[in-house]
Protein backbone atom coordinates (compact mmCIF):
# COMPACT_ATOMS: atom_id res chain seq x y z
CA UNK A 1 0.00 0.00 0.00
CA UNK A 2 1.53 3.31 -1.10
CA UNK A 3 0.45 6.23 1.08
CA UNK A 4 3.10 8.61 -0.23
CA UNK A 5 2.44 11.76 -2.19
CA UNK A 6 2.34 11.28 -5.95
CA UNK A 7 4.19 13.68 -8.23
CA UNK A 8 1.64 13.27 -11.02
CA UNK A 9 -1.15 11.00 -12.25
CA UNK A 10 0.29 8.05 -14.13
CA UNK A 11 -2.28 5.32 -13.57
CA UNK A 12 -4.38 4.12 -16.54
CA UNK A 13 -8.07 4.96 -16.74
CA UNK A 14 -8.90 1.34 -15.96
CA UNK A 15 -7.52 1.91 -12.48
CA UNK A 16 -10.40 4.27 -11.70
CA UNK A 17 -14.04 3.53 -11.04
CA UNK A 18 -16.35 4.56 -13.88
CA UNK A 19 -18.63 7.61 -13.53
CA UNK A 20 -21.79 5.73 -12.54
CA UNK A 21 -19.91 3.47 -10.14
CA UNK A 22 -18.21 6.54 -8.69
CA UNK A 23 -21.54 8.28 -8.05
CA UNK A 24 -23.07 5.11 -6.63
CA UNK A 25 -20.14 4.42 -4.32
CA UNK A 26 -20.07 8.06 -3.23
CA UNK A 27 -23.74 7.69 -2.24
CA UNK A 28 -22.89 4.46 -0.38
CA UNK A 29 -20.13 6.19 1.57
CA UNK A 30 -22.54 8.98 2.52
CA UNK A 31 -25.12 6.43 3.65
CA UNK A 32 -22.47 4.59 5.64
CA UNK A 33 -21.40 7.87 7.21
CA UNK A 34 -24.99 8.68 8.17
CA UNK A 35 -25.68 5.25 9.65
CA UNK A 36 -22.47 5.20 11.69
CA UNK A 37 -23.03 8.79 12.79
CA UNK A 38 -26.51 7.88 13.99
CA UNK A 39 -25.15 4.75 15.67
CA UNK A 40 -22.61 6.82 17.59
CA UNK A 41 -25.14 9.50 18.53
CA UNK A 42 -27.90 7.13 19.68
CA UNK A 43 -26.19 5.73 22.82
CA UNK A 44 -25.06 9.25 23.73
CA UNK A 45 -28.63 10.51 23.36
CA UNK A 46 -29.82 7.56 25.45
CA UNK A 47 -27.32 8.46 28.15
CA UNK A 48 -28.36 12.11 28.02
CA UNK A 49 -32.06 11.31 28.03
CA UNK A 50 -32.00 8.42 30.44
CA UNK A 51 -34.52 6.15 28.69
CA UNK A 52 -35.59 4.95 25.27
CA UNK A 53 -38.77 7.00 25.32
CA UNK A 54 -37.04 10.30 25.95
CA UNK A 55 -37.16 13.04 23.30
CA UNK A 56 -33.39 12.82 22.96
CA UNK A 57 -33.50 9.10 22.20
CA UNK A 58 -36.45 9.38 19.81
CA UNK A 59 -35.12 12.37 17.91
CA UNK A 60 -31.51 11.41 17.34
CA UNK A 61 -31.65 12.32 13.66
CA UNK A 62 -32.95 15.78 14.48
CA UNK A 63 -30.49 16.13 17.34
CA UNK A 64 -27.60 15.39 14.99
CA UNK A 65 -28.59 18.48 13.04
CA UNK A 66 -29.07 20.78 16.04
CA UNK A 67 -27.17 19.43 19.05
CA UNK A 68 -23.57 20.59 18.85
CA UNK A 69 -22.26 18.00 21.29
CA UNK A 70 -23.80 15.06 19.44
CA UNK A 71 -22.69 16.49 16.11
CA UNK A 72 -19.12 16.99 17.28
CA UNK A 73 -18.69 13.55 18.84
CA UNK A 74 -20.33 11.68 15.96
CA UNK A 75 -18.32 13.62 13.36
CA UNK A 76 -15.02 13.01 15.13
CA UNK A 77 -15.73 9.28 15.33
CA UNK A 78 -17.26 8.85 11.88
CA UNK A 79 -14.92 10.98 9.74
CA UNK A 80 -11.87 8.69 10.17
CA UNK A 81 -14.07 5.67 9.43
CA UNK A 82 -15.39 7.41 6.32
CA UNK A 83 -11.87 8.13 5.10
CA UNK A 84 -10.92 4.51 5.78
CA UNK A 85 -13.91 3.36 3.72
CA UNK A 86 -12.84 5.60 0.83
CA UNK A 87 -9.35 4.13 0.97
CA UNK A 88 -10.81 0.60 0.85
CA UNK A 89 -12.79 1.48 -2.28
CA UNK A 90 -9.65 2.83 -3.94
CA UNK A 91 -7.66 -0.28 -3.06
CA UNK A 92 -10.33 -2.47 -4.68
CA UNK A 93 -9.17 -1.09 -8.04
CA UNK A 94 -5.85 -2.35 -9.32
CA UNK A 95 -3.35 -0.04 -10.95
CA UNK A 96 -3.53 3.12 -8.86
CA UNK A 97 -2.07 3.99 -5.48
CA UNK A 98 -3.96 5.97 -2.86
CA UNK A 99 -1.66 8.90 -3.57
CA UNK A 100 -2.56 8.88 -7.25
CA UNK A 101 -6.27 8.25 -6.85
CA UNK A 102 -6.90 10.80 -4.11
CA UNK A 103 -4.43 13.35 -5.52
CA UNK A 104 -2.23 13.42 -2.41
CA UNK A 105 0.42 15.63 -3.97
CA UNK A 106 2.61 18.23 -2.35
CA UNK A 107 2.13 21.86 -3.26
CA UNK A 108 4.41 24.76 -2.41
CA UNK A 109 3.65 26.96 0.59
CA UNK A 110 3.19 29.95 -1.74
CA UNK A 111 0.66 28.06 -3.85
CA UNK A 112 -1.20 26.83 -0.77
CA UNK A 113 -1.28 30.34 0.70
CA UNK A 114 -2.65 31.72 -2.56
CA UNK A 115 -5.62 29.39 -2.59
CA UNK A 116 -6.35 29.88 1.11
CA UNK A 117 -6.22 33.65 0.60
CA UNK A 118 -8.60 33.29 -2.33
CA UNK A 119 -11.18 31.40 -0.27
CA UNK A 120 -10.88 33.99 2.51
CA UNK A 121 -11.59 36.73 -0.03
CA UNK A 122 -14.60 34.70 -1.14
CA UNK A 123 -15.75 34.45 2.50
CA UNK A 124 -15.48 38.23 2.90
CA UNK A 125 -17.39 38.86 -0.32
CA UNK A 126 -20.04 36.36 0.72
CA UNK A 127 -20.46 38.07 4.09
CA UNK A 128 -20.78 41.49 2.47
CA UNK A 129 -23.41 40.17 0.08
CA UNK A 130 -25.24 38.54 2.98
CA UNK A 131 -25.29 41.82 4.89
CA UNK A 132 -26.42 43.72 1.79
CA UNK A 133 -29.34 41.31 1.42
CA UNK A 134 -30.26 41.84 5.05
CA UNK A 135 -29.60 38.24 6.01
CA UNK A 136 -27.85 37.08 9.21
CA UNK A 137 -24.14 36.31 8.91
CA UNK A 138 -24.54 33.35 11.26
CA UNK A 139 -27.42 31.00 10.33
CA UNK A 140 -29.78 29.91 13.10
CA UNK A 141 -28.53 26.35 12.66
CA UNK A 142 -24.98 27.38 13.55
CA UNK A 143 -26.19 29.35 16.58
CA UNK A 144 -28.03 26.32 17.93
CA UNK A 145 -25.11 23.99 17.29
CA UNK A 146 -22.63 26.26 19.06
CA UNK A 147 -24.91 26.94 22.03
CA UNK A 148 -25.44 23.19 22.58
CA UNK A 149 -21.81 22.15 22.01
CA UNK A 150 -21.08 21.71 25.76
CA UNK A 151 -17.38 21.27 24.92
CA UNK A 152 -16.72 23.91 22.22
CA UNK A 153 -13.19 22.63 21.54
CA UNK A 154 -14.59 19.31 20.28
CA UNK A 155 -16.95 21.15 17.95
CA UNK A 156 -14.13 23.30 16.60
CA UNK A 157 -12.00 20.23 15.87
CA UNK A 158 -14.94 18.49 14.18
CA UNK A 159 -15.73 21.54 12.03
CA UNK A 160 -12.19 22.61 11.16
CA UNK A 161 -10.50 19.19 10.86
CA UNK A 162 -12.90 16.23 10.80
CA UNK A 163 -15.49 17.43 8.31
CA UNK A 164 -13.05 19.04 5.81
CA UNK A 165 -10.78 15.99 5.64
CA UNK A 166 -13.63 13.52 5.12
CA UNK A 167 -15.70 15.62 2.72
CA UNK A 168 -12.75 16.66 0.57
CA UNK A 169 -11.40 13.09 0.45
CA UNK A 170 -14.82 11.99 -0.80
CA UNK A 171 -15.81 14.77 -3.20
CA UNK A 172 -12.62 16.41 -4.48
CA UNK A 173 -10.66 13.19 -3.98
CA UNK A 174 -12.58 9.99 -4.75
CA UNK A 175 -15.53 11.39 -6.72
CA UNK A 176 -13.41 13.88 -8.67
CA UNK A 177 -10.93 11.21 -9.72
CA UNK A 178 -13.57 8.82 -11.05
CA UNK A 179 -15.59 11.47 -12.89
CA UNK A 180 -12.57 13.26 -14.36
CA UNK A 181 -11.47 10.06 -16.11
CA UNK A 182 -14.81 9.85 -17.94
CA UNK A 183 -16.44 11.86 -20.73
CA UNK A 184 -17.81 14.26 -18.14
CA UNK A 185 -14.56 16.21 -18.33
CA UNK A 186 -13.12 18.76 -15.94
CA UNK A 187 -16.02 21.23 -16.06
CA UNK A 188 -18.67 18.56 -15.58
CA UNK A 189 -16.68 17.01 -12.75
CA UNK A 190 -16.41 20.30 -10.87
CA UNK A 191 -20.13 21.00 -11.35
CA UNK A 192 -21.23 17.52 -10.25
CA UNK A 193 -19.00 17.36 -7.18
CA UNK A 194 -20.00 20.89 -6.12
CA UNK A 195 -23.71 20.18 -6.53
CA UNK A 196 -23.64 16.83 -4.72
CA UNK A 197 -21.57 18.34 -1.91
CA UNK A 198 -24.03 21.21 -1.56
CA UNK A 199 -26.95 18.76 -1.56
CA UNK A 200 -25.81 17.09 1.66
CA UNK A 201 -26.01 20.43 3.51
CA UNK A 202 -29.77 20.60 3.62
CA UNK A 203 -29.69 21.89 7.20
CA UNK A 204 -29.24 25.30 5.57
CA UNK A 205 -31.81 27.26 3.58
CA UNK A 206 -31.64 27.79 -0.19
CA UNK A 207 -29.32 30.77 0.14
CA UNK A 208 -26.94 28.79 2.33
CA UNK A 209 -26.92 25.80 -0.01
CA UNK A 210 -26.31 28.09 -2.99
CA UNK A 211 -23.34 29.62 -1.17
CA UNK A 212 -21.95 26.17 -0.42
CA UNK A 213 -22.34 25.25 -4.10
CA UNK A 214 -20.33 28.33 -5.08
CA UNK A 215 -17.62 27.39 -2.58
CA UNK A 216 -17.61 23.88 -4.04
CA UNK A 217 -16.93 25.32 -7.49
CA UNK A 218 -13.94 27.16 -6.03
CA UNK A 219 -12.66 23.99 -4.37
CA UNK A 220 -13.09 22.07 -7.62
CA UNK A 221 -11.20 24.75 -9.52
CA UNK A 222 -8.35 24.49 -7.02
CA UNK A 223 -8.33 20.72 -7.44
CA UNK A 224 -8.09 21.07 -11.21
CA UNK A 225 -5.48 23.80 -11.26
CA UNK A 226 -3.15 22.26 -8.67
CA UNK A 227 -3.83 18.57 -9.31
CA UNK A 228 -3.79 18.15 -5.54
CA UNK A 229 -6.30 17.53 -2.78
CA UNK A 230 -4.19 19.40 -0.21
CA UNK A 231 -5.31 22.94 -1.15
CA UNK A 232 -8.95 21.81 -1.08
CA UNK A 233 -8.63 20.52 2.47
CA UNK A 234 -6.80 23.69 3.57
CA UNK A 235 -9.40 25.95 1.92
CA UNK A 236 -12.29 23.98 3.42
CA UNK A 237 -10.69 24.14 6.87
CA UNK A 238 -10.08 27.89 6.53
CA UNK A 239 -13.67 28.50 5.42
CA UNK A 240 -15.05 26.50 8.34
CA UNK A 241 -12.69 28.24 10.75
CA UNK A 242 -14.02 31.62 9.65
CA UNK A 243 -17.59 30.38 10.13
CA UNK A 244 -16.75 29.04 13.61
CA UNK A 245 -15.10 32.30 14.67
CA UNK A 246 -18.04 34.34 13.40
CA UNK A 247 -20.44 32.09 15.27
CA UNK A 248 -18.47 32.39 18.52
CA UNK A 249 -18.34 36.19 18.23
CA UNK A 250 -21.74 37.09 16.80
CA UNK A 251 -24.01 34.58 18.54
Amino acid sequence: MDLSFSPEVSAPKSAYWGPWATLGLTACVLCFFGVVQWGVAFPIAMWMGGDVGSPEAQGVSESLQNDGFLLAISTLVTSPLGVAGICCLVLLRRGATLGEYLALRRVSFAQLAKWVALVLVFALASDLLTLYLGRPIVPEFMREVYETSRVPLLLWIAIVVGAPVFEEALFRGFAHAGLAQSRVGATGTVLITASTWAAIHLQYDFYGVATIFAVGLLFGWARERTGSLVPCIAMHAAMNLVAAIETAIIR
